[in-house]
């Protein structure tokens, strides 16, 4: 039995046998009309295939207008219906990559016949679009994380299938913008499809901690140098301090403190150090608030500072945020210490 192979590429209406790629095979083909000329062409179903080739393939003789080699006419295959190489699954084990059927030439005069095995193998021609598989994942990016490192795989992100085969059957990922003319250029280049996908950026802990008060002096939005004042007795004790704003003297009733970022974190008030030093232990600070979004505390004088000692002084206070990194910032307390008259009486009257 001879064997003929043909090329034919997937959508492809017409089949003739100068599509036929073999020189060899084109030879063959000529005898083939030789042998069959005056006789009947048969074209038989292929064995174990549920594809009806009858309806695929039809035969067809045409006379030859000058004779060729003592040839009158020719006979073709015609592709009768357009192919689909693709299966209906992205799996390739329901492709259609070649039909295999028999062609019975049998001679009329002595109703010989002779049968040929035809080999169409289809050519997978780029006739489908990827297709993007499920949802795909959200990313999730500290604005920390450094340039260069991978944030995601595509492959571990999103499932992408294509029908198609070899070279047709490859695909690559390009980021464009959506308002981008670069999306409609590569659409019309090549087949194409689009997904969103969202990257979420969380903080990262690069700022620290700040204090907020009405009237302060601001700074993208931050107070900038945050001082306040205050007059204390320097006999009283046990009194907690009446503070104001440097900028516009208005009354505070309390130092709050909060942390710059979206992680919120806790913020601890403290005293560091007073100036001149050797002054801290007069004084306390009491919180009454730190939720994660505000830290707050009063100042209290407990300790006298003596009618021999300074007459202003300056508390120094320390807000950090209690995190790993441990960021913080400082205020200033100016603190104006009033004169005893009872004290300057006893002096005089003590000479």
């Amino acid at each position: 039995m001879l064997q003929v192979r043909v090329l034919v590429r997937e959508k492809s209406r017409n089949l003739r046998n100068r599509q036929i790629h073999s020189r060899h095979s084109y030879q063959w083909y000529s005898k083939w009309n030789r042998f069959c000329y005056g006789i009947f062409l048969q074209i038989q179903g292929a064995t174990g295939s549920q594809i009806d080739v009858n309806s695929l393939f039809v035969l067809e003789s045409k006379p030859i207008p000058t004779s060729q080699d003592g040839y009158t006419r020719r006979t073709f295959i015609r592709l009768n219906a357009p192919l689909d190489r693709d299966g209906r699954s992205y799996e390739p084990n329901d492709d259609l990559n070649s039909i295999q059927f028999t062609l019975k030439c049998t001679r009329l005069v002595d109703s010989v016949s002779k049968y040929f095995t035809v080999n169409v193998e289809i050519i997978d021609v780029n006739d489908n679009y990827p297709q993007i598989l499920g949802s795909p994942r959200s990313i999730s990016v500290n604005e920390l994380t450094p340039v260069g490192v991978v944030i995601g795989e595509m492959v571990q992100l999103v499932t992408v299938m294509d029908k198609d085969t070899g070279l047709n059957g490859e695909f690559e990922f390009t980021i464009v913008q959506s308002d981008s003319s670069d999306l409609a250029q590569v659409i019309s280049e090549r087949r194409t499809s689009t997904v969103t996908m969202t990257i979420d950026v969380r903080d990262g802990d690069d700022l620290g901690p700040v204090f907020d008060y009405q009237g302060c002096f601001r700074v993208d939005n931050v107070c900038f140098n945050p001082t306040y004042t205050t007059d204390i007795s320097p006999h009283s004790t046990a009194s907690q301090l009446i503070l104001r704003a440097a900028e516009d003297q208005s009354i505070i009733d309390s130092i709050k403190a909060r942390d710059q970022d979206t992680l919120n974190a806790r913020v601890q008030l403290s005293i560091v150090e007073t100036l001149p030093p050797g002054y801290k232990d007069r004084f306390a600070l009491y919180s009454s608030t730190n939720n994660g979004t505000l830290s707050s505390a009063t100042v209290s004088q407990i300790k006298p500072i003596g009618p021999d000692d300074v007459n202003i002084l300056k508390i120094i206070i320390k807000a950090t945020e209690l995190t790993n990194n441990r960021r913080f910032n400082r205020a200033v307390i100016d603190v104006h210490i009033r004169q005893s008259n009872i004290s300057c009486s006893e002096k005089v009257i003590n000479n």
